[in-house]
């Protein structure tokens, strides 16, 4: 047998050698199948592959499927039975109902027929009891009739009605004692409720006597023991007169020993004296030093108070805002009593002295400046200050002519044409009062019908971010944004210009009106409206469901300048006078974009959802 060699081996057969003579030959897949077959039949692979895990899906959709079905069917199943049962307890409580109801029927009826056998056996009783007393009477009257008595049938009936009256007669006496029964024990309660009264009221009247007994003996005592220490104090008063006395005997005596003993006495007088000068004046000062102390912390709190809520806050950069109020209700009683008593001075003048006129028509123009100043024409657009100043400096120069003797002059006139121009004063004061005051209450209106959510209270919490404690200090949360009819000087917040705003958070509220307030500019505060809050931007949190807040930008709102003191903003306006809100932010910007404000009121009306 040749050996083998692995370099001259067919190129188609792989050979192996065995046992003996034998060999197996492994064919070559690359020479069996072509590369084109093994693709197609790795296709086929994979496409079986692919078909087997389709049917094998298929088959657990469908198993699926159809436990899915079998849920739905139990569940279907249980549904039925539920609503079965359901069914079942509700007929059988409505047969129990039923039957309850007939049970109740039966014995209400069965009652009812107890006590109409009862009524009518009651009935029959009497019925037979009358037909006995018919019964007795008719037998009566045969008895009469067949013993053949002296009495008539009249007499019968006259005896029998005689009985029935004498039975009534006992029926009334015994209804009488009753009667008199009832009014024994009535009385007898009424005696026994007074000796209670008066028991109470002796009892009452002991105590009283005790306790005056007592005080008495109390008053005693303490008059006793005023007594003891007024001798014991009269005693010791004897004592210190006698001792001195003695010191005073002491100082008699003469000689070295004498007049070294009467040093002595002298020395301890002297001692004594001193320690009580010395007590008067330490209480003395002491007293001094308290005085000092209180005026000093008195003057503290007066200026602290000053200082921090009276001469106003100091906006960014340094400057003061004073602002004083725009029309004090007390100003228009003076300018009435005013006009008033230069129209009666107008009236008296009618003589040729010209110059007690002249000095009235002066008066009235010094008034009419003062006027125009406390009410501007901007904000009360019928008055013409202008018309009644020139009017009044024609009437002056009327009464100054030139070239012309003063008794040519007709004063009536010119009285008359001044009482014109007082009563135009006067209408005038009347209408901007009447403005004035509708002013305040309609927006006091507001504030008694709604609640001022920006207000703190255990419903609501005012958060006013600051930069500084001065501030914080200075501007009181519970002290700045109120209502009130008037502005006092430099009461107003002056927000961080790096923020200028506000929140209010509370429970949630509908907001119903902003109020913002800002006293009136006029020639004396010629600044008092440059800092305030021109525009608004307002930014609200709302429940928009049970769980999830939702957060909305309003448009800007813009504050006139040239308007009104109050301007009112209504929210259904803008559309969310229906939200439940629970945050709502205001952001403020002054004139021309300005970050400096002086805020005196900023009001949030609205109410808290139930």
């Amino acid at each position: 047998m040749l050996p083998l060699d692995p370099l001259n081996r067919p190129e188609s057969e792989s050979e192996v050698p065995m046992l003996g003579e034998f060999k197996i030959t492994r064919p070559n897949m690359d020479d069996v199948y072509t590369k084109e077959q093994l693709k197609q039949m790795n296709a086929e692979k994979k496409a079986m592959e692919q078909t087997r895990k389709l049917e094998q899906t298929k088959l657990m959709n469908e198993e699926k499927q159809k436990q899915k079905e079998e849920a739905a069917r139990l569940k279907q199943e249980a549904a039925l039975l539920k609503t079965q049962t359901q069914e079942r307890l509700a007929a059988e409580a409505a047969q129990r109902k039923l039957e309850s109801s007939l049970l109740k029927t039966q014995t209400e009826e069965a009652k009812k027929l107890a006590k109409q056998q009862k009524l009518e056996a009651e009935a029959a009783r009497k019925a037979e009891i009358e037909a006995e007393k018919q019964k007795k009477k008719l037998e009566e009257l045969e008895l009469a009739k067949l013993q053949g008595d002296q009495m008539t049938v009249y007499e019968a009936e006259l005896k029998l009605k005689k009985e029935e009256e004498a039975r009534l007669k006992k029926e009334q006496e015994l209804e009488k004692n009753r009667l008199k029964k009832e009014q024994k024990e009535l009385e007898a309660a009424e005696k026994k409720k007074k000796q209670e009264e008066k028991m109470l009221k002796d009892k009452e009247a002991k105590e009283e006597r005790d306790k005056a007994k007592k005080e008495a003996d109390e008053a005693k005592r303490q008059k006793k023991l005023e007594a003891e220490q007024l001798r014991k104090t009269q005693k010791e008063e004897k004592e210190n007169l006698k001792r001195t006395q003695n010191v005073e005997v002491r100082r008699e005596p003469t000689g070295p020993v004498g007049k070294f003993l009467v040093e002595i006495s002298d020395f301890s007088e002297y001692l004594r004296f001193k320690a009580s000068k010395k007590n008067f004046c330490y209480n003395w000062c002491i007293l001094v030093l308290l005085s000092v102390i209180a005026a000093m912390t008195g003057l503290t709190a007066y200026f602290i108070y000053s200082c921090c809520f009276k001469s106003g806050m100091p906006a960014t950069g340094g400057s003061t805002h004073t602002v004083t109020n725009e029309v004090d209700p007390k100003i228009f009683k003076q300018l009435f009593e005013d006009l008033k008593s230069i129209k009666l001075s107008i009236k008296e003048k009618h003589d040729s002295k010209l110059e007690p006129l002249v000095d009235q028509i002066k008066h009235l123009q010094h008034k009419v400046e003062e006027l125009s100043k406390k009410i501007p024409e901007a904000h009360a657009p019928e008055i013409n200050y202008g018309e009644i100043q020139a009017r009044i400096e024609t009437l002056l120069k009327q009464l100054k002519p030139e070239g012309h003797a003063a008794a040519n002059i007709d004063t009536s006139e010119i009285t008359a044409k001044l009482n014109q121009i007082e009563n135009q004063l006067s209408s005038i004061l009347e209408n901007t009062q009447i403005k004035h005051d509708n002013e305040y209450q309609e927006v006091f209106d507001l504030f008694d019908k709604f609640d001022v959510i920006n207000r703190p209270t255990n419903r609501s919490k005012l958060i006013h971010k600051l930069n500084s404690m001065s501030l914080r200090k200075s501007n009181p949360i519970d002290n700045i944004f109120k209502q009130r009819k008037r502005f006092y000087q430099g009461q107003c917040y002056v927000p961080p210009e790096s923020q200028p705003q506000f929140t209010v958070e509370a429970e949630p509220f509908k907001a119903k009106y902003l109020v913002v307030g800002h006293p009136l500019e006029t020639d004396s505060t010629a600044i008092g409206r440059k800092f305030a809050p021109q525009f608004i931007t307002i930014t609200i949190k709302y429940k928009s469901s049970q769980t999830e807040i939702s957060t909305m930008t309003l448009q800007k709102v813009e504050f006139k300048i040239d308007g009104p003191m109050f301007q009112v903003y209504s929210f259904q306006e803008l559309g969310i006078s229906d939200f439940d809100i629970i945050s709502m932010t205001l952001d403020f910007e002054a004139q021309d974009g300005g970050k400096k404000l002086c805020i005196y009121e900023v009001i949030v009306l609205g109410e808290y959802v139930q």
